[in-house]
């Protein structure tokens, strides 16, 4: 009788900590609790309100049992240390304990609905900040891009950006850099160091001169980090454009790839597959393509994400701002069948909102402010 209840308990214990994970394929996002040994010996674990990403932990009394928890419900910190929760005996009143838990170092990525636009919020497991764009997204109400913007520097504790890139000159992925200018921080601003004679693009330039913030202009194979663990490298831009382009600015998009351990993110802005287009640059600069994550250029525009930039990057997962409008077609059937071709699972912030996916380094974990 005592073999049986301990083998409920096992069960039930298994199915709590699992009942938090989402519907994702799991060779890609393990969302199951391994156990090493099913001893929980009439302990249930209340981690409910933790609030931690954790990769283990381990529950030391009469037996050991170490548990991979990947469920979605928690959150990466920035550090790495130890952390206390407490434990009762369900049988028991009398039984109680503190199980002490590894807490990781950790990246996390936030694509922000603006609608079709970018701003991309990284937080870095070094304790620095990255921002890629911060755009004022098309067919969406302006102020509520910004407010989602702002909501999401305060939910992660945003005082300070060490890096703002500004991949092209386009208010969706401009727009709102004289807010972030004046309401944080900013320590170096990245960019193509191509030039525009709107007005946008002058006031843009006017606030960062105000603000005194280093302007740097980037070239293929810069790294704005280069770190034992922690990489950000620039793996395409251009700054000519020419007739055969039209002088658009999409062909000028700073690409960046950033690594932390065995994980690895590409950021595209509206990069391209056309000849001298940024794409093309990436795919003839030797450098290594491959991430887990590829923030789909343009929107998903039937002219990004070739054939062959996509079976270099390999990516698992592509995400795609996009606005709830049809008007502008994105993103096109074409690049959505390029991409599922690759096998990567698509999320879109027209569906998902705000699109979150941290990584320990390891594994890689997805959280979306909306259900598709």
């Amino acid at each position: 009788m005592k073999k049986l209840l301990k083998l409920f308990i096992c069960i039930f214990c298994i199915l709590v900590l699992a009942s938090c994970s989402n519907e994702h394929p799991d060779e890609l996002f393990p969302n199951k609790v391994e156990l090493e040994l099913c001893s929980f010996d009439n302990y249930q674990l209340n981690v409910d309100d933790l609030g931690y990403q954790l990769d283990t932990f381990t529950f030391e009394t009469d037996n050991s049992l170490i548990a991979d928890i990947t469920s979605e419900g928690y959150i990466t910190t920035y550090g790495e240390g130890e952390v206390s929760i407490y434990a009762e005996s369900i049988l028991n009143s009398d039984f109680n304990t503190e199980i002490e838990l590894q807490v990781v170092k950790g990246i996390k990525v936030d694509y922000i609905d603006v609608g079709q636009g970018d701003a991309i919020l990284i937080s870095l497991p070094n304790g620095e900040v990255m921002m890629i764009d911060a755009g004022r997204g098309l067919y969406y109400d302006e102020q509520a891009g910004l407010e989602n913007i702002y909501e999401t520097f305060q939910k992660r504790g945003i005082g300070k950006i060490d890096y703002l890139v500004m991949t092209h000159n386009h208010g969706d992925h401009y727009g709102f850099v004289p807010n972030i200018i004046r309401d944080y921080e900013v320590e170096n601003i990245y960019a193509s160091g191509s030039m525009r004679s709107t007005y946008e693009f002058l006031n843009i330039m006017q606030s960062i001169k105000l603000a005194a913030i280093p302007y740097n202009i980037v070239s293929v194979g810069d790294y704005l980090i280069n770190e034992e663990d922690l990489t950000a490298q620039v793996v395409g831009v251009q700054l000519d454009l020419d007739e055969d382009n039209g002088g658009d600015p999409n062909f000028q998009s700073v690409m960046i790839k950033i690594k932390y351990k065995e994980t690895a993110y590409m950021f595209t802005g509206d990069a391209g597959y056309k000849k001298g287009d940024c794409e093309w640059i990436a795919l003839n600069s030797g450098i290594d393509l491959t991430a887990d994550v590829l923030k789909v250029g343009h929107h998903g525009s039937m002219y990004s994400s070739s054939v062959e930039f996509l079976n270099a990057v390999k990516p698992k997962i592509a995400v795609i701002t996009t606005s709830k409008t049809t008007e502008t077609g994105h993103p096109h059937n074409q690049a959505l069948n390029r991409i599922n071709n690759v096998g990567a699972v698509i999320y879109q912030s027209a569906k998902h909102g705000t699109i979150t996916i941290s990584s320990t380094g390891y594994r890689i974990y997805i959280q979306t402010e909306k259900q598709d």
